[in-house]
């Protein structure tokens, strides 16, 4: 088990790592580690950001779609997930299509090495898509390129990190915050450097027997979670708990009229079912 002080790589001179899903929260933190340890690092996305991060370069991908070519030798990272299902990519596509795409473009161009970075909770058998769909793409990576390192952090936290601003965009509008499940799902948040350290380390010490399991040293619940995010943001809202039936139901009417309006809700504001399913087992090591 990987906890939050994961030791740094050594600087290796001139190699290449491309980061699929790169332009993404921990795609960037991981990006500027790499190029301090020396990397040249491509980050591979469907939409190129007004700034790309000092030493970087960037190269337009849709991964469900196809894999360009990769430089021969190159290390490959693929950060690529989705919480959400919409028309532009179901789960299976995200978690499962685009895993096996990298890893095939990656085994094609005799890789390096290669890290895919998956879920805490992943599972064939987890009640949840998103938790089965993630552990599908771990299988579909290994069986493209068994020398890939697969990590399972827990919630990633950090500075931009979309927890905090998905529920401090909601606390604008709303005066009220829900609790799903009461708030009691216990979570081992973990900072994105840790896990940007991990990343670096895995790329030149790959771990491909068993998932590394990416934990923080404390376990908070949603609620302490939530409260921690306000105080921070200096806001202060009430909290709602919820029990789960509850916020099933709210999760389909939510999906209903997000379906109806074409999609076109805003992420903050979108409850799943899978979502809720998702929070009835702990996140934690």
């Amino acid at each position: 088990m990987l906890r939050h002080k994961t030791p740094q790589s050594p600087p290796i001179k001139n190699p290449t790592a491309i980061l699929f899903g790169g332009t993404g929260f921990i795609g960037q933190h991981t990006a500027k580690l790499l190029t301090q340890n020396g990397w040249h690092v491509i980050l591979a996305a469907r939409t190129q950001p007004a700034n790309l991060p000092p030493k970087t370069t960037f190269l337009p991908c849709n991964a469900i779609q196809s894999i360009p070519p990769l430089p021969p030798g190159c290390a490959v990272v693929n950060l690529i997930g989705i919480l959400t299902e919409s028309p532009a990519a179901t789960f299976p596509q995200a978690h499962v299509q685009v895993a096996q795409n990298i890893a095939q473009a990656a085994a094609q161009a005799k890789a390096s090495a290669m890290v895919q970075v998956s879920a805490l909770g992943a599972s064939l058998h987890s009640p949840s898509r998103y938790a089965q769909t993630k552990a599908q793409g771990e299988h579909a990576v290994h069986q493209a390129y068994p020398q890939a390192t697969i990590l399972r952090p827990s919630l990633v936290l950090g500075e931009g990190n979309d927890f905090a601003r998905r529920m401090l965009t909601m606390a604008k509008f709303s005066p009220i915050l829900p609790l799903p499940g009461m708030g009691r799902t216990l979570f081992q948040p973990i900072n994105v450097t840790a896990v940007a350290h991990a990343i670096a380390h895995a790329l030149e010490n790959p771990q491909p027997n068993a998932p590394q399991i990416l934990v923080g040293p404390q376990v908070l619940s949603f609620r302490q979670l939530l409260q921690q995010t306000l105080q921070q943001a200096n806001k202060t809202r009430l909290l709602l708990p919820l029990p789960f039936w509850a916020s099933t139901l709210i999760a389909h009417m939510l999906t209903t009229l997000n379906t109806l309006s074409g999609h076109r809700l805003p992420t903050w504001l979108l409850l799943t079912p899978d979502q809720v399913t998702l929070l009835k087992t702990n996140n934690i090591a």
